[in-house]
């Protein structure tokens, strides 16, 4: 006789927790780090900041190419990780452990020291070096979509959120600070 109210009450619980499972999982799926370039256009947008650049994005040969210092700082580069050796004609960026080396003119390009290669080399324009921006994107871990009708190229990556370091605090029970700052 109570059967079905029992089983009703399992099935409604177990319904709840796929729904909450399923809200979760999507919303850790979701990235959170989004970087986008207009073709024509000399600005770039990280997490809806925009930025302007001297140059614009362009295709040229089916590849969507970007400036390299500015494609650098959209995917989260410092200043001082991006680098040019005018010698050897060679882009370099570095993002926390990874390194690539791109050199114009050469579809070979190497990711920690690891040699790879692209179906276009890098080129200078305009007096600015571009790169290929899916190899760069996805070397670093980025997703990268290309919007055809809106000619937008957006990267993207799930980057985990920063927990704040934990701050010290005194408690009543350790009274050093105070004992040297009072000399008790």
């Amino acid at each position: 006789m109570h059967k079905k109210p029992i089983t009703l009450v399992i099935i409604l619980s177990l319904a709840m927790l796929v729904f909450a499972a399923t809200a979760v999982a999507e919303q850790g799926d979701t990235p959170n780090y989004k970087a986008t370039f207009k073709l024509g256009e000399a600005s770039y947008t990280v997490n809806d900041v925009t930025s302007a650049m001297d140059v614009a994005a362009f295709v040229e040969n089916g590849r969507t190419y970007v400036p390299f210092r500015y494609l650098g700082y959209a995917l989260g580069v410092a200043e001082n990780n991006v680098t040019w050796d005018a010698d050897s004609k060679t882009a370099t960026l570095t993002l926390e452990d990874t390194t690539e080396k791109f050199t114009v003119g050469s579809t070979n390009y190497y990711v920690n020291d690891e040699a790879k290669t692209m179906d276009v080399a890098p080129l200078i324009r305009d007096n600015r070096i571009f790169l290929p921006a899916r190899y760069v994107a996805q070397d670093f871990g980025y997703l990268m979509d290309w919007d055809a009708e809106a000619k937008v190229v957006t990267v993207t990556k799930n980057v985990p959120e920063q927990q704040p370091e934990e701050t010290p605090s005194v408690s009543d029970d350790d009274n050093s600070v105070t004992d040297q700052v009072y000399g008790n």
